[in-house]
């Protein structure tokens, strides 16, 4: 998992991509962390820390 303080810089246009991949799977309800292996997180907290490391809309996402 990403640590809290991890920051990946991306091209502008990657990160418009990574951004509307992070609000796509902000509504898609089929999403189970515990599925994909990644434990007993929320999806939000996963896709915030996502946001946070690829320094987006200050790991928020909308």
């Amino acid at each position: 998992m990403l640590t809290a303080t991890t920051r990946i810089p991306l091209d502008p246009k990657i990160a418009d991509d990574m951004r509307r991949f992070l609000e796509a799977a902000t509504m898609d309800t089929t999403l189970d962390p515990k599925t994909l292996g990644l434990g007993n997180r929320s999806v939000a907290e996963i896709l915030g820390r996502l946001a946070q490391a690829y320094e987006l809309n200050n790991g928020e996402i909308s």
